[in-house]
């Protein structure tokens, strides 16, 4: 027996691409036009997010169970299935190998002293520093790095 929630769920299943575009356009129109509260939108959003994240978690390996069936692969509901691995991950702890350790090491040192550097140009005054090369008595005006940033909302549902 499908819930109510899985009956509106299924309303999505086999959305054209031009469905799919039809139907975030009318959410951003009633937002730009003022019919709907942007706050509220993005507040559905959100929930749906979360709802579709758990969802497809929960579902994972019912899911690869099911495609199995078919060989791993199958083409339903406007949607191409396909069973693959992903996100292979090479795990070198146990190789033994003394070359890759000593070269991890020596990364792990340039790393730090790296970083290092990074915080100490971080500290100049905007207006620069004059640094000598104590090997060849060149001075080198060096100035702070520049950061750039993305504005973006930050919301967490509170229930």
């Amino acid at each position: 027996m499908k819930t109510e929630s899985t009956n509106i769920l299924l309303q999505f299943a086999g959305c054209t691409k031009i469905q799919r575009e039809r139907f975030f356009l009318d959410v951003f129109d009633d937002i730009e036009s003022g019919n709907q509260n942007p706050l509220q939108i993005w507040s559905a959003l959100k929930n749906l997010e979360l709802i579709v994240s758990e969802a497809m978690a929960l579902a994972k390996e019912i899911v690869i169970e099911e495609l199995t069936k078919n060989g791993g692969r199958d083409a339903c509901f406007g949607v191409q299935f396909l069973v693959k691995e992903a996100g292979v991950k090479w795990h070198y702890d146990r190789t033994n190998d003394g070359l890759l350790t000593s070269i991890q090491s020596e990364l792990s040192d340039v790393d730090n002293k790296l970083k290092e550097r990074q915080t100490f140009l971080k500290n100049i005054p905007k207006e620069g520093l004059d640094l000598i090369d104590h090997t060849t008595g060149d001075c080198t005006k060096v100035y702070p790095p520049y950061k750039t940033s993305t504005t973006t909302i930050e919301s967490k549902l509170s229930n």
